[in-house]
C-alpha cells in the first residue's frame, strides 16, 4: 500500500471536509423541509372538514356555509364546534336554517361551488320548519 505525501493527505482530509459541508448543508435542508411539511400537516387538521357532531366529512356532503356569528354562538353555547353538517346545526338550534340565517359570504352564494340538495334548499328557504315539533 503506497504511502500518502502530505500534500495528498490534506487534499484528502479537504475533500472528506468539504463532503462533509455539504452533507450538514443537504441534512438542514432537509429538516427545514420537514417542518414545513410539518406545518403544512398541522395547517390541514386544523382545517379537518368533518362535523364536530356526526364526524361525516362535510366536503364529501356538499355542505360548507357560513351561517351569521349571533347564530353560530347560540349553536356553540353549550357545546363547541369546529364545523356541523346543516342537519347537526339545525339539531343544535331546534329549527331549520333559512337564507337569512347565512351571511353574505361567498360561499353561501348558489353559484359558489357544489352544494347538497339540502343545503341549496336552506339558502333560498323563506320560513323554517320547526324540527322540535318532529
Amino acid at each position: 500500500m503506497p504511502k500518502l505525501t502530505t500534500l495528498e493527505w490534506e487534499l484528502l482530509f479537504g475533500d472528506i471536509r468539504c463532503q462533509e459541508q455539504e452533507l450538514e448543508d443537504d441534512l438542514n435542508d432537509l429538516w427545514a423541509t420537514a417542518e414545513n411539511a410539518k406545518e403544512e400537516v398541522d395547517a390541514i387538521a386544523d382545517y379537518a372538514p368533518y362535523c364536530s357532531d356526526c364526524n361525516r366529512d362535510t366536503n364529501v356532503i356538499d355542505e360548507y356555509y357560513m351561517v351569521k356569528d349571533e347564530l353560530w354562538e347560540q349553536a356553540t353555547a353549550t357545546q363547541q364546534a369546529d364545523k356541523l353538517c346543516i342537519g347537526c346545526l339545525e339539531k343544535r338550534i331546534g329549527r331549520q336554517l333559512t337564507k337569512h340565517d347565512f351571511n353574505d359570504a361567498p360561499v353561501n352564494e348558489l353559484s359558489y361551488g357544489t352544494k347538497s340538495d339540502r343545503l341549496r334548499n336552506r339558502l333560498t328557504a323563506e320560513a323554517y320548519h320547526d324540527t322540535a315539533a318532529d
